[in-house]
């Protein structure tokens, strides 16, 4: 886990928690309370979904790709199942879109200053 959160996708995720908590904060305060289970459900999925690709990554990054059914097995939960359980999670009643839409901005928002930090830096 330390070697994730050290990664672009962990620190993106890092980011997007404490801006879903400050967001959190500003929604219940506004009474948008109705936000706050999209925005955590959807920070949940991104979390999942970057682990899973973070691990893909790393195994075709050291070249010790494992046998080819595990690989197939990942992409098979990795795709169509986690963007199935993402379509899910919009449908659940009280979840709003846009709760979802402030974690995915919250988690681009990351994913720059993830970068940026690694400018200039040798991989």
């Amino acid at each position: 886990m330390k070697k994730f959160l050290s990664s672009p996708f962990g620190r993106a995720m890092q980011v997007t928690v404490v801006l879903d908590a400050a967001a959190t904060a500003v929604l219940l305060v506004t009474g948008r309370a109705g936000w706050v289970a999209g925005l955590w459900l959807s920070a949940a999925w991104f979390l999942v979904n970057s682990l899973m690709m973070w691990r893909i990554m790393e195994w075709v990054a050291s070249g010790q790709m494992p046998d080819q059914r595990r690989i197939l097995g990942w992409c098979v939960v990795k795709f169509p199942v986690l963007y199935l359980a993402g379509l899910g999670l919009l449908m659940i009643p009280g979840v709003e879109v846009s709760g979802v839409l402030v974690t995915f901005t919250s988690f681009l928002i990351g994913w720059v200053v993830a970068q940026a930090s690694n400018i200039g830096k040798k991989p």
